[in-house]
């Protein structure tokens, strides 16, 4: 009887640790479009699609869609040039940024914002407008993981 109830006892608490695990996992879709990976996400309550680039060390928004999208802007907290394959561009730090995925609030985004209209060369279809990149920082901080296979990013809440 005593071995019955340890081993009651053991599965209770690992099924708690599965359950657990599992809600602490989100998934976001990922699309490929034209040989190009987007997600949709809402950022201040409006939809906004984002390129996947775990290439880019940071993440970025186009000017005219942060101003679109309610950001705000602090040029005295922070102004500078970034660097790329096409050559350098300014950037400035960005903030009143809420960023959700179908609801559940995404934390530690962070974006710089710097024109983004090259992106717009793609040629994707006009409702695949991107509003921006996801780097390597968004990436890290919310322990994702590309499931190219499942066409979804998994962020492990911690």
């Amino acid at each position: 009887m005593k071995d019955l109830f340890l081993v009651l006892l053991l599965f209770l608490f690992s099924s708690t640790a599965v359950l657990k695990g599992q809600q602490d996992t989100l998934r976001l879709a990922l699309d490929q479009v034209r040989r190009v990976l987007l997600t949709q996400l809402q950022v201040n309550g409006q939809d906004a699609y984002f390129l996947v680039d775990t290439g880019s060390g940071i993440s970025l928004i186009d000017q005219q869609e942060a101003e679109r999208l309610d950001f705000a802007f602090h040029p005295e907290n922070g102004q500078g040039k970034i660097y790329g394959l096409g050559g350098t561009a300014r950037f400035m730090v960005t903030s009143n940024i809420r960023v959700s995925y179908q609801g559940e609030r995404l934390r530690g985004c962070r974006f710089y914002t710097t024109d983004l209209s090259l992106l717009q060369d793609f040629k994707l279809p006009k409702r695949y407008k991107i509003s921006g990149i996801l780097g390597a920082d968004f990436f890290h901080r919310n322990h994702a993981i590309l499931d190219f296979e499942q066409a979804q990013i998994l962020l492990t809440r911690r």
